[in-house]
């Protein structure tokens, strides 16, 4: 059988504030719902992983739960 590798980006995070780092950007309403809608198109087509990976950054973390919640998975968080 063959592997496959899936990707996906995080969805739409929040604008940096001066003050603040790119690595603490949270997801959006929208970045919310996006995330949602992917993880359920893919469900839909019967795409559905062994094991989801994510960054540790809040708005990939974010994205990741999200899709772990469509998938009923474990997200694990990776460095």
């Amino acid at each position: 059988m063959a592997k496959q590798l899936i990707l996906v980006r995080h969805g739409k995070a929040e604008n940096q504030l001066p003050d603040s780092s790119d690595f603490d950007r949270k997801l959006t309403n929208r970045g919310r719902r996006d995330a949602t809608e992917m993880a359920e198109r893919l469900k839909a087509r019967s795409i559905k992983p062994s094991y989801l990976f994510s960054s540790p950054a809040p708005r990939a973390l974010e994205t990741g739960e999200i899709f772990s919640r469509v998938w009923d998975l474990d997200p694990q968080t990776i460095t």
